[in-house]
């Protein structure tokens, strides 16, 4: 079983790559409708799950020492996939596919304060780590809102500012809790979580630039390659 937990893990990680290079082509060409952007998550899932499963199981090691990081983790992968899913759609279906991203960096969020609490425990973590990062993190997520709200209010309906608004807030929460969750366990030793982050920063990128697309009428390049680069970055950032 453990050999075969690791064939699949290494087949859904290079089918990754796979879809993620061909969706990635087929958005920079302009298509619509693309069939490899549905497929992009539940094989993510596939392989956060099988190298989980090798990893804390068979091996009996691993970074999520709580399964419920595991389990909040692929929670968020199958809300990304009905956020990719129905972002395809039109007119207001739009903001059910926003739901599915704000309940994906909900879960997310949940899973780096459990990974946290699990290892160090979350009171002891604030009251034994600095927090000055917090200031220029904060500062920079300031910025962003001003520069991206002014072209929020130009929106063409506004009946999706606010949810985007709430949506904005949320994901600079997530991002801060995965720089938390870096900055806490980097004291333990583990570099693992700074991939989280990174990919995090991603997220935010791609978001940026899917932003400047609805509200500045600009092309939306880069938007799938930051977007599935951001994803597989914070799932192999939660599992060692």
């Amino acid at each position: 079983m453990k050999q075969f937990l690791m064939i699949l893990s290494i087949a859904a990680f290079a089918a990754y790559l796979v879809l993620s290079a061909a969706d990635s082509y087929k958005a920079e060409k302009g298509t619509k409708k693309r069939w490899t952007k549905g497929l992009l998550m539940p094989v993510l899932a596939v392989f956060f799950i099988s190298a989980y499963c090798r990893q804390t199981i068979f091996a009996g090691q691993g970074s999520l020492e709580n399964p419920a990081v595991a389990i909040l983790t692929a929670a968020a992968l199958l809300a990304s996939f009905a956020g990719d899913t129905l972002l395809e759609l039109d007119d207001l279906k739009f903001i059910f596919g926003l739901i599915g991203f704000w309940l994906a960096h909900v879960l997310y969020g949940s899973a780096f304060l459990v990974s946290v609490w699990s290892r160090t425990g979350l009171g002891a973590a604030f009251s034994q780590r600095p927090v000055w990062w917090v200031v220029p993190v904060c500062l920079v997520f300031v910025g962003y809102f001003i520069w991206l709200f002014p072209k929020m209010l130009k929106a063409a309906d506004p009946r999706i500012k606010i949810p985007c608004l709430v949506y904005m807030f949320t994901i600079y929460a997530a991002c801060l809790l995965a720089f938390y969750r870096a900055v806490s366990l980097f004291y333990s030793g583990s570099l693992t979580p700074l991939l989280t982050l990174i990919g995090y920063w991603l997220f935010v990128i791609s978001d940026s630039i899917l932003y400047f697309h609805m509200f500045a009428d600009k092309p939306d390049r880069m938007v799938m390659e930051t977007y599935t680069a951001a994803q597989l970055l914070i799932v192999l950032g939660l599992v060692q």
